[in-house]
């Protein structure tokens, strides 16, 4: 029970993980694992209490357990204690030194307390973890919100390249290329998306969009036809074949 509602958990089906958690707990309530994992869904439900409860049980069972006081610290983090964050995740840190992710924690911590801006704080991290694709993922995204172009599309690159694959990379990337003024980079990377997603009206929109951009605009309007084969009512395309129609003739 532990193990399927981790999995759940892991992959954001909290209400499904929640419940088998509870069942997990019920059956041995000495596990320090399955009491962090409860609390973890019980954070992602907002029960802040019952989290931090969770995570204090399963000290309490085993005062070594490096993951509940990573939890914790990241807990307390949320809540804005940010001196019991360092405490718990220091600790965290000294019975599982090797445990990167608890140290990257760790750092990105540090840098919020020192008043680090939290790009910054990411490439600290990246520079004692190069490898870790959730580093790179949180600067890809900062950047991307921030409107840091350049940045996003140096991280989204690094992530690929670290993660190859993964669809909704080729779209981000894509996204970043195009806003950076790549249009040709972005067409590419929507070209790679749309191969495997063959029925996402938003990937042929951004397909469209970024052939109009580049003067092809029979590919443009080719583009806007695929959207209506998927939604013959879709307003947007409709209207994007009569612009694009225009300015193939003028």
């Amino acid at each position: 029970m532990n193990n399927l509602g981790r999995l759940h958990i892991d992959n954001g089906r909290f209400e499904t993980g929640y419940e088998y958690l509870l069942e997990a707990v019920a059956a041995n309530p000495f596990n320090p694992e399955a009491r962090v994992n409860l609390g973890r869904a019980y954070q992602s439900r907002g029960e802040v209490s019952a989290a931090r409860g969770e995570y204090e049980k399963a000290i309490d069972i085993d005062d070594d357990f490096a993951p509940a006081y990573n939890n914790l610290g990241l807990l307390h983090w949320e809540s804005g204690d940010l001196e019991q964050a360092r405490r718990s995740l220091s600790h965290a840190v000294a019975l599982a030194p090797a445990e990167g992710a608890t140290h990257i924690n760790l750092i990105l911590l540090e840098s919020a307390r020192s008043g680090v801006p939290q790009n910054e704080a990411y490439r600290l991290a990246l520079a004692r973890y190069p490898t870790s694709t959730k580093l790179w993922r949180a600067l890809a995204e900062y950047a991307m919100r921030n409107q840091q172009w350049d940045e996003a599309v140096t991280a989204y690159e690094e992530l690929l390249r670290r993660q190859p694959g993964v669809l909704g990379d080729f779209v981000y990337l894509g996204d970043a290329y195009r806003r950076a003024g790549r249009a040709g980079e972005a067409l590419e990377q929507y070209k790679l998306a749309v191969a495997g997603e063959r029925e996402n009206i938003e990937l042929y929109n951004s397909l469209a969009s970024t052939y109009a951009k580049l003067g092809q605009i029979d590919s443009a309007i080719s583009m806007c036809r695929q959207i209506l084969l998927l939604d013959p009512q879709d307003k947007r395309a409709l209207h994007n074949i009569q612009v694009l129609g225009r300015s193939a003739q003028e």
